[in-house]
């Protein structure tokens, strides 16, 4: 997979191009996003890859697109140090975003009904604990 983003505010080139990187799926994003609005990227994030598109290229040639398959949102961490794994926020809570953006007056409606908040979508420190990581690994 690959994303654009800043890493600690730098750019490609003095127009302020991104920086396209790679990386490698950690866990893959699954359906239905309401359950599962998270997977990991085997990818080292830092400030200023927040935010960038995380994208996969489908087809080969002329027959050949992007898939955004969603947006960077944190990296793991566990006792201080990073895992260079980030999390990426699914493309379908973008697209709902952008949906609210477009009818304003249904955005407070939407909120009096979300039942979980997006607090909660966030991997859990015990989510991602020793056993289960070498339980993922030996999978």
């Amino acid at each position: 997979m690959l994303a654009l983003g800043y890493p600690w505010g730098m750019s490609a080139n003095t127009a302020g191009f991104p920086i396209l990187r790679a990386g490698k799926v950690a866990s893959y994003p699954i359906a239905p996003t309401r359950e599962f609005p998270t997977f990991l990227l085997d990818f080292s994030v830092f400030p200023g890859n927040s935010g960038g598109p995380v994208f996969v290229k489908k087809g080969e040639g002329d027959a050949a697109h992007l898939l955004i398959t969603g947006v960077m949102t944190q990296q793991l961490e566990m006792n201080d140090r990073s895992l260079e794994i980030g999390v990426v926020t699914q493309a379908e809570y973008i697209r709902q975003a952008i949906t609210q953006l477009d009818r304003p007056s249904q955005v407070r409606h939407l909120a009096r009904n979300v039942d979980t908040p997006m607090r909660d979508f966030a991997p859990r420190p015990e989510a991602f604990s020793a056993s289960s990581a070498a339980a993922q690994v030996s999978n």
